[in-house]
Formats: structure tokens, sequence, C-alpha cells
């Protein structure tokens, strides 16, 4: 628009100054010339040019503001062709309050996946609740930020392992989608999110273990989750040190704590050193909730002390002073390749191992991981069809540990015990080169508040 060179006269009191439409972009590419990396002030400048030498600018999208700077519109650090190494500290920065506009039209964005952010105390405000400001991370750039605050904001969405929010501050603010980055330490305050939807969302096949440690994450006035797990999610969680606040005591709520995604099977959710009520919300899936699990492990080697890998290990109860069976008589009824066992006070849960013997169906005999059904029964899948029920006096057996060693030498689990549990049991490798050899004998305790930690030496068999 072509304006006037004179100011307003007699007559025409109103002078226009600048006239835009849309959303404007601010866009910072590789790093400034003097330091070599972009910074929010090296932005404002920019913005603010009113010059010949630096231009005639005042664009209005990144402009300082007494105490910090005020944003508005699209900022870009770095873009799908150049990356940007983008680092400041002990910054302040208000999201303008701008009416009349789409929920995205305050965006930060990092793109590129070679693009470097490192933020220390950097924190944002959002002035208004139309378009409160989000954060995208559109590659798997390397994000770096520790101690910033984000106060009345919409949703983040990591852009995978390499985004890195550590001991951060989510204040009143939408969905954070982690997408395999990491948020420890962090604290997730008052979200926003609508009723039965979740503060944090994990829907990769990682593990969050070393992920989502030590969070702090408190309701909002809507019944919302704290972390949802996805269909992508491992049937397997571990979840460390997290307080949630204000989620509901009971499961299958809208406020649980934790909302499973998936549809079908199992899901085991290990909380260690969590507070707060650790309860689930399911799509369809069995979720079993470990609270304060401890670790039995076994490291299987030879005598020079070369681990061995794709041994079998077998710890099970040794007598009956522990918490879990020894040599309880059981009944059981066949039903296809459904093995369903009548156990009074079992005691176990679903995805436990344990060793049934004394059958006189031999289909019926051996190492089976079961499915609780309830206190006093459950059910395991056996590799045939026997065709009828087994009789005799059939026992079972508590397993602590059931499986192949790593290419480690180690094999682990991890569950709760009530008290110590008295173990027996082998480490063996006969059947398969290269590397044949005698069982080796494992024994000992696992403790209620330390776990177990065994060796098993396995001698060659020539």
């Amino acid at each position: 628009m072509s304006l006037a060179a004179q100011g307003p006269s007699k007559g025409s009191p109103f002078k226009v100054d600048a006239m835009r439409y849309g959303r404007g972009t601010l866009i910072i590419e590789y790093g400034s010339s003097g330091d070599g990396y972009g910074n929010f002030a090296d932005a404002a400048d920019k913005n603010d040019a009113n010059d010949a030498t630096d231009g005639y600018n005042r664009w209005g999208l990144f402009q300082a503001v007494r105490g910090g700077y005020l944003w508005k519109g699209r900022m870009q650090i770095g873009t799908a062709s150049n990356a940007c190494e983008f680092d400041d500290s002990d910054v302040f920065i208000l999201i303008d309050d701008v009416v009349n506009c789409t929920a995205n039209f305050n965006t930060l964005e990092v793109n590129h996946a070679s693009s470097i952010v490192n933020w220390d105390n950097v924190i944002f405000k959002a002035l208004g609740t139309t378009s409160p400001g989000r954060m995208l991370v559109n590659a798997n750039a390397d994000l770096n930020l520790s101690s910033c605050q984000f106060i009345d904001m919409g949703a983040f969405t990591f852009g995978g392992t390499g985004s890195e929010f550590l001991s951060c501050i989510f204040m009143s603010c939408g969905l954070i989608t982690v997408a395999g980055g990491k948020l420890n330490g962090s604290q997730i305050l008052t979200s926003t999110v609508a009723a039965d939807a979740s503060a944090i969302n994990w829907n990769v096949a990682t593990d969050p273990d070393g992920y989502l440690d030590d969070l702090t994450v408190s309701k909002g006035t809507n019944d919302h989750h704290a972390i949802e797990f996805g269909t992508s999610s491992p049937t397997s969680i571990t979840i460390r040190g997290l307080d949630a606040s204000g989620f509901h005591a009971s499961n299958g709520q809208n406020s649980s704590t934790f909302y499973v995604a998936r549809t079908s099977g199992t899901v085991t959710i290990s909380c260690v050193g969590c507070s707060g009520n650790m309860t689930y919300k399911s799509a369809g899936a069995d979720v079993v909730i470990i609270e304060d699990p401890v670790t039995v492990k076994c490291t299987v080697v030879d005598t020079d002390g070369t681990k061995i890998q794709n041994a079998r290990v077998l710890i099970k109860a040794a007598d009956g002073t522990g918490p879990f069976p020894f040599d309880a008589t059981v009944t059981i009824v066949n039903s296809g390749t459904t093995a369903t066992v009548t156990h009074n006070s079992h005691g176990m849960a679903t995805n436990d191992y344990v060793v049934i013997s004394g059958a006189s169906l031999e289909a019926n005999n051996g190492v089976w991981q079961i499915t609780k059904i309830n206190d006093n029964s459950y059910s395991y899948t056996m590799s045939s069809t026997p065709g009828s029920s087994p009789t005799g006096t059939i026992k079972c057996t508590f397993v602590a540990l059931y499986g192949l060693s790593s290419a480690l030498g180690v094999v682990s689990t991890s569950r709760v015990y009530s008290s110590n549990q008295p173990i027996t049991g082998w480490a063996r490798k006969a059947t398969t080169s290269p590397g044949l050899y005698k069982p080796g004998t494992i024994s000992g305790e696992v403790d209620s508040s330390d776990g177990l930690t065994a060796t098993a030496v396995l001698i060659v068999d020539e």
C-alpha cells in the first residue's frame, strides 16, 4: 500500500502506518554472524530494525518489550532446507493476545534434523486464549531444554528421541506428545486437555523407563488422565518416580491416572517409587499395575567369566515359607488348548509363570505363563490339544524367573514380593551349539526390598 510522505493534516486526521493480512513468519536459519548461533535478542533486533542499515522492518512478530519480548505469528527455527543452532537462557517471552485468528496462529516450529536448540530458563507466557501458542518439532532435531517454563500455552509435539525437556514446567498447557523424547524431572500442572483425554501421550514402541522419570502431574479442571500409552507402546512399561495428584482412586474413570489405548492383550505397568493413585482406564486391553516391584536377575557365565547366550534359566519357589505357591495341589479343566486351573488364594498375577507337575496328561505338565481369572483361578495355553482333562495329584509351584539369557548372559524380570521368597533353580545349555554345558544350580532368596541378583556358572560339557 502506498502512503503519502506527509503526516496528518486538517481534514485528514488519520494516517495508516501499515496494513497486514494473514500471518507473518519469522524464519531463523543458520546462526547470527557474530557468535554463530541464533538467539532471541538477534531476532528482536531484526524485527525492530527501523533504519537504512538494518531495514525498515517493524514487523511486529518478535519485538523487545520491557523485561523481555512479545511474540506473535509463526516462528521457525530452521527450515526444511536449512538447519539452525539456537542458544539462549534467562529469557521471558509473552505470547500476544491476538484476536480474530485461528487457534494455531501463534506457532513455534523447530525444523530440520540437524537443528540444535539449547535453552535454559526460557519462559513463555500466553496473554490470551484464542491462540495461546503451540510448539511443534517437525524433525528429530537436537533439543536440549532445561528448567524452562511454559504457561497457559497450547499443545507440544516432540520430534523424536532428540527432544529433551528436562526439569521443565508446563502450567495449564495442552497435550504433550513426547514421541520418544525425554521429559524427565518435569512438572505438568493442571493440564487443559479435554475430559477423558491425557496430559501426556507416549505412543512409541520404547519402554518409557528413563524417558518419563520423576514427573509431577496434577489434574486440571477437566477429568483427564496423566499419561496415555498408545497402541504402539510396549506391553511392559516401567514408570519411575511419578507424583500423580488429583487423579481418581478407581480404575475405569475419565480421571484415572493412566489410559491404555490397546484394545486387546495384556499391558503391565510397573510403578517404581511413585506416589498418588496408580489407576488406569483401558480401551479393552487387560492392564496389570505393579507398584514398587523388585528385580530378579540371573547372569549366566562359563568358568572363565564369559557370558553365555541362549542358556535356559528356571528359578522357582524352594519351599512353602514365601508368599507364593510351592507344591500346591490344584485341579485343571482342559478345553482345546486352554487349561483352566482352580487354585484357591493363589496370589499370582497375569504373566507370572508356574511349574505344573503330576498331571495325568503330559500336555498339561511343564512351565507355563498364566492369565489370572480371579483370586482362585487362572488359565494357560498348552502346546497341543489333549482332548480331555487331567487327573492325578497335580501340583503347582510359582516361578520367579524363566527365559533365555541375552547376549550379555542376562535374564531378568520384575514384580512385587510381599515377603522374602526362598528359591531354587538352574541354568543350562545342552541342546544348542556352539557351546554345550553341564547345568549350573541356583539357590538363595528373593528379598522383598532388594530382589535377587544371581550368577549361574556353567561347565563345558566335553
